[in-house]
């Protein structure tokens, strides 16, 4: 925000750049951490009854939240363009997107496809405010 209000661009951009990469980094840390000791933790936190099946689902989780992280990145750098009203189309499409895959993936998949369905709105809410970001960094250089 600082670097986006004096004007400097360059900076503005760096900074996104290393906050895009440190939330990726930060995501595919929760990730691995899942998927080596996934077993381990829901030994730890979970009774017998509930551990079929819950690798996979904070699998799911985690990789939603990951997409999610990166949103909200995406979606600072465009508060500090003072774009806040272009926030909305990205938020009405992510969530007619999960009401969409959840319908769909809940009957299917039961409590990984409610996962999934997240994690799939979560993606498209993304993709949406990376597209709308992009439009407004290009129309401020026109």
């Amino acid at each position: 925000f600082e670097a986006e209000n004096r004007g400097n661009r360059m900076k503005a951009r760096r900074v996104f750049a290393f906050w895009l990469l440190a939330t990726f980094s930060a995501s595919m840390g929760a990730l691995t951490v899942v998927y080596f000791f996934g077993n381990w933790i829901v030994w730890i936190v979970l009774s017998e009854n509930y551990r079929a099946g819950s690798i996979e689902l904070m699998a799911w989780i985690a990789l939603a939240y990951g997409i999610n992280g990166l949103t909200q990145v995406i979606e600072s750098r465009l508060l500090s363009l003072h774009a806040s009203a272009q926030l909305i189309f990205p938020i009405a499409f992510g969530g007619a997107a999960n009401l969409i895959f959840s319908i769909v993936l809940i009957q299917w998949m039961g409590t990984v496809g409610a996962a999934q369905a997240t994690c799939a709105s979560f993606a498209v809410q993304a993709i949406v405010t990376a597209l709308v970001l992009v439009y407004r960094l290009r129309k401020t250089k026109a």
